[in-house]
This record gives structure tokens, sequence and C-alpha cells, in this order.
């Protein structure tokens, strides 16, 4: 007997309970099929939850004469094909970093370092500009842009912005938390000069950037030219003794064990602003062996720990 697909009619009747009824079979293999194509179960899950809630609001226009599943997954398929094509582009503008060769003839400090200076400055930071302004000029023929849109074109002007003002250049301040440290371990940047620096610049129990922490430190921490740092920024709403005790304990079970502390200034977070990190999210930055800024990437994810890797050989010299 052939499968009877309740209708878009019955679904909307019957209210959201009904709903998760309908899409509870789907569920399971459009997660399985996200965590195989990004790698990433934190991304899986929030592909999922963005498909579900495009086929509630799209329930009005299912076609009856098609099986739910093949709708569904088709809305799914749209979902996982923007958001590859935003992470292609989060990263594309910054390949050079990674392919730029290495000259032989240098240390390798001097080797990572230059060839990372040389690619930033061949970067097409005018072709950039003007993709940000075409995501300008959308929003105004529309009116507004859809959430993700919004997001995406936010993010790209804090591109833009480590492109022109950050980029190649010295760090434009220093880790210098005083009493804001929660760890014993303390690095600044001033006297990390000769290794490459990591920095996580992140909300404390954030999940997506814990993703990109734990296995990160844990590969960092078997080398001896590279440290990682993470800072957070507190809530004034809540003691900073009890947030202290709090990102101790998630550090610990993410096995982290370097520096790791607050940025000071409570109110303005003028730390996180001087490094155009996000508040309320994560943000990575690398700086090279002699204290220049090579590196930028919000939101990072337990999908982009090779390639920071990749990138952390690249600044080293490897």
């Amino acid at each position: 007997m052939r499968e009877r697909h309740p209708t878009s009619e019955e679904a909307s009747a019957a209210g959201p309970a009904s709903f998760e009824e309908l899409v509870e079979a789907a569920s399971g293999p459009l997660y399985t099929h996200f965590a195989r194509v990004t790698g990433d179960p934190e991304s899986a899950r929030d592909l999922l939850q963005d498909t579900l809630l495009r086929a509630w609001k799209g329930l009005a226009s299912y076609d009856l004469s098609r099986p739910f599943r093949l709708w569904i997954f088709r809305i799914g398929q749209n979902s996982l094909r923007n958001y590859l094509r935003r992470r292609r582009l989060e990263v594309q503008w910054l390949q050079p970093l990674v392919d730029e060769p290495v000259s032989r003839d240098s240390g390798p400090g001097d080797a990572g370092g230059e060839a990372l200076a040389c690619a930033l400055r061949r970067l097409p930071v005018a072709a950039f500009d003007e993709h940000v302004q075409a995501l300008d000029e959308k929003e105004g023929r529309l009116g507004k842009l859809r959430p993700e849109s919004a997001v995406y074109r936010m993010r790209s002007r804090d591109n833009l912005e480590f492109l022109t003002r950050l980029a190649g250049r010295p760090a434009p301040r220093d880790l210098q938390l005083g009493n804001s440290w929660v760890s014993p371990a303390r690095l600044t940047l001033a006297g990390a000069r000769g290794k490459v620096v990591a920095l996580v610049f992140r909300a404390a129990k954030d999940q997506r950037s814990a993703a990109f922490l734990g296995p990160l430190a844990e590969a960092l921490g078997r080398r001896d030219d590279a440290r990682l740092v993470t800072v957070s920024f507190l809530e004034s709403s809540t003691p900073a003794a009890a947030q202290a005790d709090v990102l101790r304990t998630e550090l610990e079970d993410l096995g982290f064990s370097g520096p790791a502390g607050f940025d000071p200034d409570v109110e303005g977070k003028s730390l996180f602003r001087a490094f155009h990190a996000t508040v309320g999210s994560a943000t990575f930055h690398i700086a090279d062996r002699d204290g220049r800024l090579v590196w930028f990437q919000q939101d990072p994810r337990g999908i982009d720990v090779d390639f920071a890797l990749a990138l952390l050989d690249r600044v080293a010299g490897r």
C-alpha cells in the first residue's frame, strides 16, 4: 500500500505538535546528511533547525501530489547549499595565506611572516569592497535583507575592516588583562615574539566555538612554536567571580590549560572592539612571530580546526 503523507491543510489545522510528528521521520536522515557534508554536528543542528523552520513557514505551498519527505529534503538541500556558499566565501578571500610559496633561503620565522605580508598586499580589497556595496544596494532595493543575508553582510563589513585597518599590521593592543586573567598561565603578544599566537575571542559557554577551541588546544599543546590564548567578555549582570568559575570549569572540560581571561573593560569591551572581535559570538585571530595580525575569522567552529592548523603551520613557516 502506498504511504499516505499528511496534507498541508491537516498539518496547518493541527498546529505545531502535529507538524513535529510530520517531520519526525525526516529529521534523522536530514541531520545525518548535514553532518556528513559539513563534518560539524553543531552546523548540522543549525541546518536542521533552519530547514524545519522554512518548511513550517512554507507548508501552505506544499504540493499534495508529491511525497512530503522529498519536499522537505529539497528545502534542506537549499539550506545546505546556502551554508556551503557562505562558508566558501568566508575563507576564499584569504586563501593566498595558505598558498603563498615560502622562500627556502629565509629562516623559518622570516619565511612565514614575509610570505603572508606579501599575500595580504595582493588581496583584492577593492573587489571585496564592491561585494559589500552590492549587499547594501540589495537592501536598498528590497527594503530589508533576509536574516542570514544581514548576518553575512555584517561579517563582510567586519572582514573588510580587518583587511583595510589591521591585516599585516601589529596588533592594535596587547593582552594586558591584569586581574581579569582566570588561568595561572598568562600571555602578552610582546612577550610571545618569536612564536605564532592564536587568539580566540569568545563568549564563555559558547558551544560553537568550544568545538573549535578544544581540538585546537589539543593540537597546539604538542608544539613549542605556537601559543593559544582565549579572551572572553564579562556580563555586567553577573558577579565576575562567578563568571570566572564558569569559564575555568568549561576550559578544564575542554582540556584547555593555556592563558585565558576576560576583557577588563566590562561596559565598553574595548579589547574586543580593538580587534574587531564580535561580542556574543567568536572571532579567531592569528598573530605571526613579529606580532602582526595575519588572519581574521568570525564564528570558528569544529569544522574549521584543520584549516586553522594549516594556517598556523603556514605562519610558522613549517
